[in-house]
């Protein structure tokens, strides 16, 4: 189904189109344009802006819960809520270095989320040393 968001101010990247409209088909933008096309189903964004969301690469914690600390599902949740309420459409939860089980967890945790939800959420970022030292694994 394709769908017109008008009435918006499209940054691109290239450049800002005032009152830019926004064709949308099946969850794709196939067109940034100027004209409203006829017999379209419209939403109307009433002169707000409309631009690609942003991505954190390395994102530790969300409003309550810190994912070193607390390294499981309801945190990555967190996470990627807050993130989405400033404009962070994709998000790799960040575990500092940690004992093996924490990380173990933390890797587990972001599997398992991932097979429910179909989100913002693409991986998990791990920091080091791990890999650089097998007595890291030892504790």
């Amino acid at each position: 189904m394709k769908q017109a968001i008008i009435n918006a101010v499209v940054h691109t990247g290239e450049e800002i189109i005032e009152n830019g409209v926004v064709i949308v088909e099946n969850g794709t933008i196939i067109s940034v344009q100027k004209e409203i096309p006829n017999d379209i189903k419209t939403i109307d964004l009433k002169g707000n802006h409309l631009a690609a969301g942003f991505i954190d690469i390395q994102i530790n914690g969300g409003e309550k819960y810190y994912f070193s600390q607390t390294p499981n599902e309801e945190t990555i949740q967190d996470i990627y809520d807050a993130s989405m309420k400033y404009g962070t459409t994709h998000v790799l939860p960040c575990l500092i270095s940690s004992s093996k089980e924490t990380i173990l967890e933390g890797i587990e945790a972001v599997r398992n989320y991932m097979k429910k939800h179909q989100n913002g959420v693409i991986g998990m970022h791990l920091e080091g040393p791990i890999f650089k030292s097998a007595k890291a694994w030892s504790t």
